[in-house]
């Protein structure tokens, strides 16, 4: 169970004015945007959760960010029991921005799912 957010803004989404809890795929959901909102290891709460995009910055082959970035967003998802897999991965690039779509397959059900990566 989690708390519902607004991911445009990240903040917490209000139902009749008050913040509200969601469970099974919709708390995934928030899980997964929070995991790759956050860097792994610069909380004490993130060692083992979070992201490690940082490890690209500077990067000029593209091509290899892509399968880094992939692989990356698999590492740091796949964590979840919840997680089967993460696959379907597309990218488009904004000059040092990419933008990655991909699939979650959870014990849920299936979500697409975005994020945008500066490197």
């Amino acid at each position: 169970m989690d708390w519902a957010i607004n991911f445009e803004t990240g903040e917490l989404d209000l139902k009749n004015g008050r913040p509200y809890q969601v469970e099974g795929i919709e708390a995934l959901k928030v899980w997964v945007w929070k995991t790759l909102k956050t860097p792994r290891n610069v909380y004490e709460y993130s060692a083992d959760i979070g992201q490690e995009f940082d490890e690209l910055i500077g990067t000029t082959d593209y091509d290899l960010a892509e399968d880094s970035l992939a692989f990356l967003i698999q590492d740091a998802l796949e964590v979840s029991p919840y997680i089967l897999e993460v696959d379907g991965f597309s990218f488009a690039r904004r000059g040092s921005i990419f933008e990655i779509g991909f699939t979650v397959n959870t014990v849920y059900g299936d979500f697409e799912e975005e994020t945008e990566v500066e490197l």
